[in-house]
């Protein structure tokens, strides 16, 4: 399906609410109105949904995505500690605040 114009609305518009959009290819995007030219869409969301749900294996990531998952994840981890961290040094902050006769409802 050929479309000599569409803006990035009409596209998303196209996405299934699973996140899955259709694969298609177009020759220039213009982005101060955000409208691709001649965009042809070769298989529907639909189409690519069910093509994913008939495939009986899914691919496996490569190892660059396998090392990008583990990086976030460790970021993940490592932010959730500091916030712990902090919440410990706060906490001991306020115990040493009471303990030197401040006001423990501050």
């Amino acid at each position: 399906m050929l479309y000599e114009r569409i803006t990035q609305k009409e596209l998303d518009e196209m996405t299934l609410d699973n996140g899955i959009t259709p694969n298609y290819t177009y020759d220039k995007y213009d982005v101060t109105t955000q409208t691709y030219i001649n965009l042809n869409i070769y298989k529907t969301a639909d189409e690519v949904y069910q093509e994913y749900l008939n495939n009986p294996q899914i691919p496996k990531p490569s190892e660059g995505e396998v090392l990008m998952s583990n990086i976030i994840l460790e970021n993940a981890t490592l932010k959730q500690q500091m916030v712990e961290q902090q919440e410990l040094t706060a906490n001991l902050l306020l115990q040493i605040a009471e303990l030197k006769g401040g006001n423990a409802n501050v």
